[in-house]
């Protein structure tokens, strides 16, 4: 509720809405409490997302690739932090760390234009490869060694935790997966959507192969044992 502008008229419906609510279904802790102004506790659930395809944590290898796929897929809007995942890439292409990633976007959504003019005015066209939606997205999940999420705002992400169902290093922020990530131990957590924390995020991941290894793992059980 809080990051929607709405009329007076529109929040009295709200309020009048919940108030009749016999149960309010949610997906975290932290979306229940933005609730209980509107609506007693006990009338509130928490029930998790969930995901079916969890793969064996045997799978997990160690990555010795000497460049790491970073994956960005989701919806193309300012919620979702694309406006700052493109900064943060054009920033890590004209570094000396350039030649340790590569990067993918999948998605569809109003900053599409966005996306596609910041890869052509910053010769990204090799560098980026932009895929405008797929039906497929565990596909692109599975082939990558990074997702990076960095959400202002979220409720319960699918792509945070079926990326974690497929042992990936998921890149979040502690506004959008606080609930669902222990940071450096089943994914990392951002203290803030910026630049600055995705590239250093990134970065330590790069030199620490072996706590990407581990992250994979744990992200693995995290999965299995509170969202399958």
């Amino acid at each position: 509720p809080e990051f929607i502008n709405l009329s007076l008229h529109w929040k009295l419906l709200r309020f009048i809405t919940y108030s009749r609510m016999t149960t309010l279904i949610v997906q975290t802790e932290e979306i229940k409490k933005k609730f209980l102004s509107f609506i007693p506790e006990r009338r509130v659930k928490v029930i998790p997302n969930s995901v079916k395809n969890i793969i064996n944590q045997k799978q997990i290898k160690k990555i010795n690739d000497k460049k790491l796929k970073v994956l960005f897929i989701g919806r193309l809007e300012y919620q979702k932090g694309v406006d700052v995942i493109l900064d943060s890439i054009i920033e890590i292409f004209n570094s000396k760390n350039k030649d340790d990633f590569k990067f993918e976007i999948v998605g569809n959504g109003s900053l599409v234009k966005l996306v596609e003019d910041t890869i052509k005015k910053n010769n990204l066209s090799n560098y980026i490869k932009f895929t405008r939606g797929t039906s497929k997205p565990s596909q692109y999940m599975k082939n990558s060694h990074i997702i990076l999420h960095a959400s202002r705002y979220e409720g319960m992400s699918n792509v945070v935790i079926e990326g974690m169902s497929f042992g990936k290093c998921v890149i979040s922020t502690k506004q959008a997966s606080s609930e669902i990530i222990t940071s450096n131990k089943d994914g990392i957590l951002m203290e803030s959507v910026s630049a600055v924390q995705i590239i250093k995020s990134l970065e330590k991941i790069s030199i620490n192969r072996v706590l990407l290894k581990k992250i994979g793992i744990n992200a693995i059980n995290k999965i299995k044992n509170n969202y399958s």
